[in-house]
């Protein structure tokens, strides 16, 4: 059941994501899934701010057709070069606010919020 709800939430966060043309604004959301896209209008995660719970896995999904990273500001994880259609995952497993950046798109921000 955790899985469909994963693969569904994916689905949805991919489904909002502009295309390269018209940058995504700043969102934010609740659940396990964030998207990278559009690096070449200066790139974007979304939902921008993410609301989660301790022990929640987010996975990031690069829907774009460029590398992209995700970058936590104070080094608690590093997904190193994602590829399009590739994914990173990483388990919060203490509450607080996470803010981080594509370290190849440095205009690309987000902040994961985990209570």
């Amino acid at each position: 059941m955790r899985q469909i709800l994963l693969v569904l939430t994916l689905a949805l966060a991919v489904a909002g994501c502009d295309d390269d043309d018209n940058p995504t604004q700043p969102t934010t959301g609740t659940g396990t899934a964030v998207s990278m896209t559009g690096a070449g209008v200066g790139g974007s995660f979304n939902p921008t701010t993410l609301t989660t719970t301790v022990g929640s896995t987010v996975v990031w999904t690069n829907a774009d057709n460029e590398v992209h990273t995700t970058t936590s500001n104070t080094g608690l994880w590093n997904s190193n070069n994602v590829a399009a259609n590739g994914t990173f995952a990483f388990q919060f497993t203490t509450a607080g606010t996470f803010p981080y950046r594509c370290t190849i798109h440095p205009a690309m921000t987000g902040t994961v919020i985990v209570q």
